[in-house]
């Protein structure tokens, strides 16, 4: 009796390792600054560093959680800084880029947040 209940919390344990997968987090940015030389007539050259030339400082956590069945958990946080002295780009609004929270699945995606304009997001459905 005592080695038939270890075999069942022994196959319960397998099982429940089994259906629990690895989450995935991934942190990533974007650092965009330049410097720029300004001059005016009669007057000494201005040098100064300038911020997001091309794209918007950004830093970022995104991540996803199989569920099983096909249907799959993710959210995204999105900050954007100055890269000149690392302050939020909107000053007391944290993660003011994009925030989301949704569900994905093969019946589709649902989603509630805070998610870019219609451009990023159409190039985001397109990939």
């Amino acid at each position: 009796m005592k080695n038939l209940h270890l075999l069942a919390i022994s196959v319960g344990m397998a099982i429940g390792s089994a259906a629990m997968a690895e989450p995935s987090v991934t942190l990533y940015g974007i650092l965009d600054g330049g410097v720029s030389v300004s001059k005016l007539q009669h007057q000494s050259a201005k040098v100064q560093m300038t911020n997001g030339n091309w794209l918007s400082n950004r830093w970022g956590l995104m991540g996803q959680e199989d569920l099983g069945g096909g249907n799959s958990v993710y959210f995204k946080l999105e900050q954007g800084f100055n890269l000149s002295n690392g302050s939020e780009a909107v000053a007391g609004k944290a993660f003011n880029r994009e925030t989301a929270l949704g569900l994905s699945g093969d019946w589709g995606k649902l989603g509630f947040g805070r998610f870019g304009d219609s451009l990023r997001t159409a190039e985001r459905s397109a990939s």
